[in-house]
Order: structure tokens, then sequence, then C-alpha cells
């Protein structure tokens, strides 16, 4: 799944399409005590595909990725364990 996806190309295209110019400002703007921080515009990219190519929910995918080590990879998430 990696080799097939230039994620820095499709970053580049969904953020000037989203969030204009000033998505670089929007994540920068997140400071600690405003709840979570921002989990990137990559990572949402990723979970997107992995809906798309196995046909799940959110809550589906969720559950996949805490259940899959190889998902979490694609992702880019770690769970600290």
């Amino acid at each position: 799944m990696r080799c097939e996806i230039a994620a820095d190309r499709w970053v580049a295209v969904a953020a000037g399409r989203y969030f204009g110019e000033g998505y670089a400002e929007q994540v920068h703007r997140w400071r600690e005590g405003n709840g979570r921080p921002p989990i990137g515009l990559e990572h949402m990219l990723r979970m997107y595909f992995l809906q798309h190519w196995f046909n799940l929910a959110d809550e589906a995918c969720e559950e996949s990725l805490l259940d899959s080590t190889t998902l979490r990879r694609f992702v880019g998430i770690d769970l600290g364990g």
C-alpha cells in the first residue's frame, strides 16, 4: 500500500483544496490545553484510504487500527505500546 501512495502529493492537493493557503497556520494555531492536538492531514488521508479500500465505516476503521499493527504502521499511529 505504501508504494501506491505519494503521500506528499496527496497532502498538497488536499491542503490546497480544503484549507487554502493558511493550512500551516491552522495546524500551528493549536495550543496546549485546547483539547487534543490535531492528528495531521496525512494521517487523516491514510485513514480515508483504508476506509475506501476495505469498505470501513468510521467506527470499523478505528477498531481495525486498534487491532492491526500493520494498519497502524501504514497510517503512522503509535499507541505507545
